[in-house]
């Protein structure tokens, strides 16, 4: 309603206008006869009006007999319009009902273009402050999501140096316990090494005394080193421990003989046979049934010194 209202009075003000101005051109006609009228008006009705500054001022003239013209000065002021009309002797045209009508219309359409004026002003005052309170909501709001950005950065940050703070702990614990299992290791082999000096310095201590003992109770044995004769003896097989076999050299059968007397002192009981079995000088020990007991004198042996010591299955001589 209130579009339509303000559409209607645009309308109607450039009809005003024009109807108001057809009259002032009407009563400023000059007949003959008849006196004149001087219109003043002022310059922002002016404007308003016919949309251009204009100043019309008529000076009033007298017609015919000058003794007999008599001026009489009526002004009457509506608004800011000023009209003095100047009467002489002549007979003039009376003020009629059109012309109250115009000067209505123009006090209302001065009325209604302040309002107007206002009205305009009002909501371009009000656009302006809406514009300004919608940049400050703006502007607010962009300083708040700086804020946020900035306090995101700073969380990720402060996370971030929580994590590198994390990681130099962890590795800072991976080395200590490295170190300390180092450490441990390094104990443990010391610890070894002190228990194997000692069980060194025990078995040689234990070796010295036995040696000390040994020399205090050493009794050579006698060995019968003659050849022994079995009566009523016979042949089986079984076997003997060969422990030397060599060459037909003399220091083959030297060597023979000397590892045979070795022999006869450690094995008093058991018969050593040193022969010549062409072509090599041979040193033989026992006369044993089972390959059992051949095995246990055959490792005794070696012990002794004869890494080339072994088994040999044969006749040998047993009583029974």
């Amino acid at each position: 309603m209130k579009y339509w209202f303000t559409l209607l009075v645009l309308v109607c003000c450039p009809l005003t206008a024009v109807h108001a101005q057809s009259f002032l051109d009407h009563i400023r006609q000059k007949v003959q006869g008849q006196g004149t009228i001087t219109v003043t008006e002022n310059a922002a009705i002016d404007n308003l009006v016919n949309g251009k500054p204009q100043s019309n001022t008529y000076v009033p003239s007298t017609k015919g007999n000058a003794s007999s013209s008599e001026t009489r000065r009526n002004t009457t002021t509506t608004g800011k319009n000023t009209y003095t009309p100047s009467y002489s002797s002549v007979p003039q045209t009376p003020k009629t009902p059109q012309t109250a009508t115009t000067q209505n219309g123009q006090e209302k359409q001065k009325k209604l273009s302040k309002a107007e004026r206002k009205k305009l002003e009002q909501q371009e005052l009000q656009r302006e402050q809406e514009l300004a309170r919608q940049q400050e909501i703006a502007r607010q709001q962009e300083i708040a999501r700086q804020q946020e950005i900035a306090r995101q950065q700073e969380i990720a940050r402060q996370q971030e140096q929580e994590r590198q703070a994390a990681l130099e702990k962890e590795r800072q614990a991976a080395q200590q316990q490295i170190a300390e299992h180092e450490r441990a290791e390094r104990a443990a082999a010391e610890r070894r090494a002190a228990a194997e000096r000692k069980a060194a310095a025990e078995r040689k201590a234990a070796a010295e005394r036995k040696a000390a003992e040994d020399d205090v109770n050493f009794d050579i044995p006698t060995v019968d080193m003659r050849k022994k004769v079995m009566r009523g003896s016979h042949k089986v097989t079984g076997y003997r421990v060969q422990a030397f076999a060599g060459g037909n050299s003399r220091a083959d059968r030297v060597k023979a003989e000397q590892i045979g007397n070795m022999i006869k002192m450690r094995f008093p009981d058991q018969p050593v046979y040193v022969h010549f079995y062409s072509p090599r000088w041979i040193c033989r020990v026992g006369n044993f049934r089972s390959q059992g007991e051949a095995m246990r004198v055959l490792r005794q042996v070696r012990a002794m010194g004869c890494k080339g010591a072994c088994l040999v299955k044969g006749k040998i001589t047993v009583q029974y």
